[in-house]
């Protein structure tokens, strides 16, 4: 009896060993300041959120009432809403957490987009969330009344937080654009 499946673990055995290790990669430089394509990025995501935000929270109230108690019909009729959100909120939430470590923003500035990052982020977890329960187990209709709360009221703060007049003296670039 010839054992043929031995010589393929003998191979990936003494293979493992064998690749080299590889360097660390170098982290990227921190830009010595902020200027104005960090400004213009963070204020196109600000722009963004403020025209999305509003119409997605009354979208997300519209479709509770019109459920009543049937959670198949709220998912139905909140399902583009909920899944833009839960798209949009997550990648807005990254893109101004890497423009942000990136350079050195002002510290002001950094916790205005800190606080949009925590809304963005959290709105597009529980979007997600939702959507996913809803496909894996179908929660009850409490839990998804009390999601949809949570996602208007996320929503209406992530709007406030883009829209507050604190950006424009907090975030203004501090080196023009070479």
């Amino acid at each position: 009896m010839t054992r043929t499946w031995l010589l393929p673990l003998v191979l990936i055995v003494v293979g493992c060993g064998a690749t080299p290790v590889q360097k660390p990669r170098q982290v990227a430089s921190v830009r010595p300041s902020w200027g104005a394509p960090e400004a213009g990025s963070v204020a196109l995501v600000r722009r963004i959120v403020v025209r999305r935000r509003g119409p997605a929270a009354r979208a997300i109230a519209r479709c509770q009432a019109h459920a009543g108690a049937s959670r198949a019909v709220y998912i139905r009729c909140a399902l583009p809403t909920l899944a833009e959100l839960g798209t949009s909120g997550l990648l807005n939430a990254t893109m101004l957490l890497r423009i942000s470590s990136g350079t050195r923003p002002r510290p002001g500035c950094l916790a205005l987009i800190h606080s949009l990052a925590g809304a963005e982020g959290m709105l597009g977890t529980i979007a997600r969330g939702v959507l996913r329960e809803e496909l894996v187990r179908g929660p009850r209709w409490a839990d998804v009344a009390r999601a949809a709360r949570s996602i208007r009221a996320l929503a209406a703060a992530s709007h406030a937080a883009a829209a507050s007049h604190a950006w424009r003296t907090a975030c203004r670039a501090t080196v023009p654009i070479a």
